[in-house]
């Protein structure tokens, strides 16, 4: 019996040895496998050293990686690193080290050959990276001289921002504020006084006295329209709608998931903008090959959700798709007031030459189309315990389509065409209690007798504001770059043409019950009026513009940018009428 247990156990011992032994064979047939159906990655070599931010002593046992791959090292006792076979194109380097925060670092990986890329890390592992946003050599706006703020992809992904106007206060000055979609959201560079109120004339002007008078924004070539200016409610209006009406571009409509850079010009302009007065807002949104992205913001007040996602199809074309949903409860616990947006774009980028041509190097065409398309929505209902009678809601909605093209033209430079079609549709509404004295009113509006009624006492003011803005705009522009006289110079010459006109009910209201109670003896009250019988405004602009560079001895240089702008205001509600009024601007900025 006792030979035949040791057989036993012998026998149960070597069956565990052929099971571990399978398994161990199941573990690495895949790893097997994979290596050896994995492909030999051809690329460059990124080699660099890992420095202390504060001393500049070398950092050992760094990893390195590149973000989306399993290429990764680590850093030696001197801090040096070294990534083979690295993938060309962008890419993202990712390092992390005990006690240091994680540094992110974009590539741009050459086909072949060693990209050097040193990297600084901070001490303390919650201190994160500087984020510049202010005018440097290296960041100020492309082909602007002047004094700009540019904020940059990694800055706004940084920044807890749920509209444009989030990421606008990472320039100097701005205020910050909790993000949000609540009251409307507008900027105005250097404010102008827009209004003649009691404030103005006996001290100081208040914050509603001051308006925009049109901050110009380009996003993506184009210039928003403020037609909404057009459609004020005039000095007498003593109830205001929640609208852009008087007060510049709504901010709320650009959510902050679909912008890549932003560019700030603060100083003068060249002449490729016409606005002097409040400066220009540059905004690029996403077209590219963009890694699938979904994004969540759940606080006290805002519930965001984004989608955004880029692909590239073949070497020439790339769709980028980015969908914002956003609900703000304005004061939650004080107030029943709540706003929303709806946003969703399409983009589509034609670069026959690739990554080359998405980068901007010559002797590449790239046509960029898009269709943009945003609901904004605000609701402010009565409280008869606080605010009786006080109530409005606000409906915006805009669609918009563009196209953008930049084509070579060998030793002759370039040649952009840019082109779009904005529609806007404005609905909006606001009551509120109003105490006037005893006078005739009457609802005829042209001369003549008619019966009058005499209303006095407290009532219920009721105001609609329902209308369509359009803008069409065109822009063609040339661009040479040379080499005259010592200056390395970059010309352009530029035609713009733009067209804004109004449609719809308009300015409504009852007469009996109108949105004013002060009288002024020589306009009377101000009288509802349909946006169809505001007049068509045509423009068209014509510039020069050159900016040039100069080495000066001492590693000085000095840069120069001149131009010169025609703006002409044609007569009628199109280009073919005849000219109203022309303005001729020169620039010079050094």
């Amino acid at each position: 019996m006792g030979s035949l247990s040791e057989a036993d156990d012998r026998e149960v011992m070597a069956m565990r040895l052929l099971v571990l032994a399978i398994a161990l064979i199941l573990l690495l047939a895949p790893m097997t496998v994979a290596e050896a159906q994995e492909p030999r990655r051809t690329g460059a070599t990124v080699t660099g050293r890992i420095l202390d931010a504060s001393s500049s002593a070398p950092v050992a046992a760094a990893e390195v990686m590149i973000e989306g791959t399993s290429i990764r090292a680590f850093s030696d006792s001197v801090g040096r690193y070294l990534l083979g076979r690295v993938p060309a194109g962008p890419q993202m380097l990712l390092v992390s080290a005990l006690g240091y925060a994680r540094s992110r670092i974009p590539l741009n990986v050459p086909g072949s050959g060693i990209l050097v890329q040193d990297v600084q890390l901070a001490v303390r592992p919650l201190q994160m990276e500087g984020l510049i946003v202010v005018a440097d050599p290296s960041s100020r706006a492309r082909g602007e001289l002047g004094t700009a703020s540019v904020v940059d992809e990694q800055a706004i992904a940084n920044q807890t921002a749920a509209s444009l106007q989030g990421v606008l206060e990472l320039i100097p000055g701005e205020t910050l504020k909790p993000p949000g979609l609540d009251n409307l959201q507008q900027i105005s560079l250097r404010a102008v006084p827009t209004s003649t109120s009691v404030s103005m004339t006996l001290g100081e002007p208040l914050a509603e006295d001051l308006a925009s008078f049109g901050t110009l924004i380009i996003m993506d070539g184009v210039p928003l329209s403020n037609n909404a200016n057009l459609q004020t409610l005039g000095p007498r209006g003593e109830v205001q709608i929640t609208t852009s009406a008087g007060g510049g571009i709504d901010l709320r409509r650009v959510p902050a998931s679909t912008i890549e850079r932003v560019e700030v010009i603060r100083g003068v302009p060249s002449a490729r903008y016409g606005d002097l007065t409040q400066g220009v807002i540059v905004v690029d949104t996403r077209a590219s090959v963009v890694a699938p992205t979904v994004a969540a913001r759940v606080d006290a007040q805002l519930l965001e959700g984004s989608l955004v996602g880029g692909r590239q199809f073949g070497l020439p074309h790339a769709l980028t798709a980015n969908v914002d949903l956003a609900s703000n409860q304005i004061s939650p616990g004080i107030r029943d007031d709540n706003a929303y947006r709806v946003s969703a774009q399409i983009a589509h980028r034609l670069a026959p030459g690739g990554d080359a041509a998405a980068r901007g190097e010559s002797g590449w065409s790239v046509f960029d189309t898009r269709v943009d398309f945003y609901q904004v929505y605000e609701d402010n209902p009565e409280d008869p315990e606080v605010f009786p009678g006080r109530a409005s809601w606000s409906r915006d909605m805009g669609l918009r389509i563009s196209e953008r093209a930049l084509l070579p033209l060998g030793d002759f430079g370039s040649l952009g065409i840019t082109g779009s079609l904005d529609y806007t549709r404005q609905r909006s509404y606001r009551q509120a209690l109003l105490v006037r004295g005893a006078m005739p009113f009457t609802d005829r509006v042209d001369e003549g007798r008619a019966f009058g009624r005499f209303i006095g006492g407290e009532y219920l003011s009721r105001l609609w504001l329902e209308g369509d803005s359009w803008q069409l705009y065109t822009r063609v522009e040339a661009a040479q770059p040379t080499w005259l006289l010592g200056l390395d110079q970059r010309a352009r010459a530029g035609l713009e043409l733009r067209r804004e006109w109004n449609s719809g009910p308009g300015y409504r209201f009852d007469i009996e019950f109108p949105p004013q109670v002060t009288f002024n003896g020589v306009n009377g009250f101000d009288r509802p009026y349909s946006f169809d019988a505001i007049p068509g405004v045509a423009t068209t602009a014509a510039y020069l513009d050159d900016r040039m560079r100069a080495v000066l001895p001492g590693a000085m240089a000095l840069e120069l940018q001149a131009g010169l702008r025609l703006d002409l205001l044609h007569d009628g509600g199109h280009w073919f009428s005849g000219i109203r009024d022309a303005v001729l601007q020169p620039r010079l900025n050094a």
